[in-house]
């Protein structure tokens, strides 16, 4: 399980949380806070909720790129394929 430590503004994971503070649990009274979402990606930044959780923003360049290059290879060519994703 992953968390967002905010003092650090970064995921930790369960290991850590036991190695350092003996819990596998969130303590948000040291800025480790629950995900809203467990990411399989690196986040380029965290969203407060009103739940007092953090949602993981996940950058969507890498998205992009992919379905551009589907485009080309469903024969766009690569100016047509861009110009459907803009």
């Amino acid at each position: 399980m992953k968390f967002y430590s905010i003092k650090r503004d970064r995921l930790v994971d369960t290991e850590e949380m036991i190695a350092k503070y003996g819990t596998d649990k969130a303590i948000p009274q040291l800025g480790i806070f629950d995900l809203s979402i467990q990411p399989d990606y690196i986040p380029i930044g965290f969203n407060r909720l009103v739940n007092n959780t953090y949602y993981p923003v996940q950058s969507y360049l890498l998205v992009k790129y992919r379905a551009e290059q589907a485009l080309v290879a469903a024969g766009y060519s690569e100016t047509e394929a861009t110009n459907l994703l803009n």
